[in-house]
């Protein structure tokens, strides 16, 4: 972006503001200093944003990377966690309450990292068509949701029947957990009861290994 116009790129800017595409923050979440980012800043309804892109952040020095990193970061997880269950798999010790390094990983990976203990698995997308076909795959089949017990998959589906969210049961009360597909997405360890406030609004459904 930077080779373009200054008229051109403010007109941009503008248009990624308006459809809520990109990186975009408002001036005010940031407390750190923002000089550096004057170029990438711009008004919308009398407000400051910063739009984030790849050249721009290339620009940066790690300082800076570091603040806007945290910044961001508590806007998307709220850093809150539980203490690694003694029950928890050892292939999930070193990932839980840990933020990957990339972006592209979801719930649904990370589930299916959990039961399968590929750990190429947990950097991937995965598709929720891909996900019912893996669970089958590994023998897990539906059972009532009363009951949980570790190596359990618990998901959320919308009235579509499209799963929205799953997770991995550790011990009947604790999941491995992940809440979205960026960096500041955090692997968690999470309480059944911070599922249910966040997905109790859609239908639950539980699958057990055979």
């Amino acid at each position: 972006m930077n080779h373009l116009p200054a008229e051109k790129k403010i007109e941009l800017l503008h248009i990624q503001v308006e459809v809520g595409r990109g990186l975009i923050h408002p001036i005010s979440d940031f407390s750190g200093d923002i000089s550096s980012l004057r170029d990438n800043v711009v008004k919308v309804n009398g407000e400051g944003y910063v739009v984030l892109h790849k050249a721009m952040w290339e620009e940066l020095s790690y300082r800076c990377k570091e603040d806007l990193i945290i910044e961001i970061a508590q806007e998307w997880e709220e850093w809150n966690c539980y203490d690694v269950p003694a029950q928890t798999p050892q292939h999930l010790r070193r990932y839980a309450n840990t933020f990957p390094s990339r972006a592209g990983s979801n719930c649904l990976s990370a589930t299916l990292f959990a039961i399968t203990q590929q750990e190429w698995i947990a950097h991937e997308w995965v598709h929720p068509q891909t996900f019912l076909q893996r669970l089958a795959l590994e023998d897990y089949h539906v059972i009532p949701s009363q009951g949980l017990r570790a190596g359990d998959v618990v998901t959320w589906e919308n009235a579509d029947g499209i799963i929205q969210h799953a997770s991995y049961c550790i011990d009947g009360q604790f999941f491995f957990n992940k809440r979205g597909q960026t960096f500041f997405n955090a692997w968690s360890i999470v309480h059944l009861d911070d599922l249910k406030e966040d997905w109790g609004h859609l239908s639950m459904k539980s699958y057990r290994k055979k």
